[in-house]
């Protein structure tokens, strides 16, 4: 027989097929060399030994007509079938191995289709990102020695001139690249007390971000007879002056310079931002239950102790809240207690926004943000700084609070008075941008030690007696 036909003879390939798949000669050749005994036992016994070398290689070319087509179903029984005698069985066209080409070819057609889809895709993310890169930008930096006011993107009005001694301002020149200070302030809707305060550094180089508390009841160096922090918002804009300004003005005297951007934020914003991420998962250290039905807008919080998501509201509720109506479940420190949950639950939705899920909701968080919050930053450079977030790792992410006396009290109303050492000092190591440290000639604050004031500037703006309550 024919062991190796001509490829472009159909004929003969069929004929092929149809035959014991065996060299003849080889196997005469090999016979004569045997008696006669041999000869009979080989017939059989050593035909399936000898076949296996004389089978043709998975590589041996074949006839186009079997290459171009894919496999059918009687080929399958007749490779059933014959395999054991070895008749017309070709291993490579049986083998898991063999693709036709006409499979091939709608293969490699189905191949230049997703490479087309995965480029046009590359195309257009690279075209996204370079527009969100160019969309977005850093927020100005704020000059210490600008009068007008605070600098930044939305221009702000002239601060309240209130009489006193100026503090040294720091020197631009020694202005550290790539930080930027803030203020994140939360305000009630009943009398716009601004109760949190928050004030903060980013360090874009070196990927930090601080964030020092300041207690609401922080005794500060104003003409206003109440001199509390949380005072400063709502005792100017019932007066008709500028509150923004204001209270940027008393961030400076703190600070030793002024803030670069600013965040003010009430309650409806601040539910609708944590609503944006999902809510945020957090240990709610007790029972929470208190109602003010006569106020603007009647509160009622009522949250169980424990590991819960929390909505927009309850997240809100779990900040604002001091203690139970009946007294019981009130925080053993006060304030500073109220501080310590405030800033624990700022960790959780700061770590609920790191979370890869949360990153296609930066977009609606930065669209409440420019709706509901007033502040000196764009859209632009809050995507800037989101951007800038969520490469840091949460163990950067650093909470403070301002060192002082809580449980002060001056002419019956209960103030903090802060530790002016111990604050720099916090300042300079974690909230300073400048490459030369905070010094009490840069700051304007007050104290009480127990016995008198301190003042930084040496003056009590007001005076000793301008406080309410003083002259009863």
């Amino acid at each position: 027989m024919r062991l190796f036909g001509d490829k472009n003879n159909k004929n003969e390939d069929e004929e092929w097929n149809n035959d014991l798949y065996y060299d003849d000669d080889y196997y005469v050749d090999y016979e004569e060399e045997l008696s006669e005994d041999e000869a009979e036992s080989y017939e059989y016994e050593d035909y399936l030994q000898k076949f296996e070398d004389a089978v043709r290689e998975p590589e041996r070319s074949r006839s186009d007509y079997y290459y171009d087509r894919p496999r059918q179903a009687d080929e399958y029984e007749s490779w059933s079938n014959n395999r054991d005698s070895r008749q017309g069985y070709d291993e490579h066209f049986y083998s898991d191995r063999y693709v036709s080409r006409a499979e091939k070819k709608r293969s490699r057609g189905f191949l230049r289709g997703l490479i087309r889809l995965i480029i046009i895709l590359a195309v257009i993310g690279i075209g996204i990102y370079s527009g969100f890169q160019l969309w977005v930008k850093p927020p100005s930096i704020a000059n210490p020695n600008d009068k007008s006011g605070q600098n930044g993107d939305v221009p702000q009005t002239t601060a309240e001139k209130i009489e006193g001694i100026a503090p040294a301002a720091m020197d631009m020149k020694n202005r550290r690249d790539s930080t930027y200070t803030f203020a994140i302030v939360g305000k009630d809707v009943e009398g716009s007390h601004t109760d949190t305060v928050i004030l903060g550094m980013f360090d874009i180089k070196e990927k930090n971000l601080n964030f020092a508390t300041i207690p609401r009841d922080t005794l500060i160096n104003t003409s206003w007879d109440v001199k509390k922090i949380n005072y400063v918002y709502p005792a100017s804009k019932n007066t008709g002056k500028d509150a923004t300004a204001n209270l940027l003005a008393a961030f400076k005297d703190l600070l030793g310079f002024p803030i670069d951007c600013y965040a003010i934020v009430d309650i409806q914003a601040a539910e609708k931002l944590v609503d944006a991420i999902g809510g945020v998962y957090f240990d709610v250290p007790c029972d929470m239950k208190w109602d003010a039905p006569d106020q603007a807008i009647p509160l009622h919080i009522d949250i169980k102790a424990g590991h819960q998501l929390l909505s927009g509201a309850d997240a809100v509720n779990v900040f604002r809240f001091r203690y139970s109506n009946d007294g019981s479940n009130s925080y053993k420190r006060g304030d500073i207690d109220r501080i310590e949950v405030q800033q624990n639950l700022l960790k959780a939705i700061m770590k609920q926004l790191l979370t890869v899920g949360n990153i296609p909701n930066f977009g609606k968080a930065i669209k409440i943000y420019e709706e509901s919050v007033e502040t000196n930053m764009t859209a632009a450079n809050v995507a800037y700084f989101g951007q800038e977030f969520l490469k840091i790792g949460f163990d950067s992410i650093k909470f403070m609070t301002l060192p002082g006396k809580t449980d002060g009290l001056l002419f019956g109303i209960s103030y903090v008075f802060p530790d002016i050492d111990a604050w720099l000092k916090m300042v300079n190591e974690n909230l300073n941008p400048f490459t030369v440290p905070v010094t009490r000639e840069n700051v304007d604050m007050l104290t009480f030690n127990g016995i008198d004031f301190e003042t930084t500037q040496g003056k009590i703006r007001g005076g000793r007696f301008s406080f309410y309550g003083a002259n009863k």
